[in-house]
């Protein structure tokens, strides 16, 4: 079996964290010291995951590890991964 971590799950799973503790994008902005919020919205409508580090940060803010931020799947073949997730 094959492992693969879903862009729009994840997003899914940080805008539900963000939700819950009631936080915006504008203060994740702020708290990772970013440039602009674009990232942010990118990670939030699965267009792109985030690097390590941003992932690391953003667990630390969440209070929560790694593992509960990343959507992963198991699959039978690399071929089962859609198409829009392959980039």
């Amino acid at each position: 079996m094959n492992r693969w971590i879903s862009k729009k799950r994840t997003g899914e799973r940080i805008r539900s964290l963000l939700a819950e503790r009631g936080l915006s994008v504008a203060e994740i902005q702020d708290k990772m010291e970013l440039e602009s919020p674009q990232a942010v919205y990118k990670w939030l409508h699965g267009i792109s995951l985030p690097s390590i580090a941003h992932l690391h940060e953003l667990s630390c803010i969440l209070g929560v590890s790694i593992e509960e931020i990343l959507a992963a799947e198991e699959l039978e073949s690399n071929e089962d991964v859609p198409e829009t997730e392959r980039k």
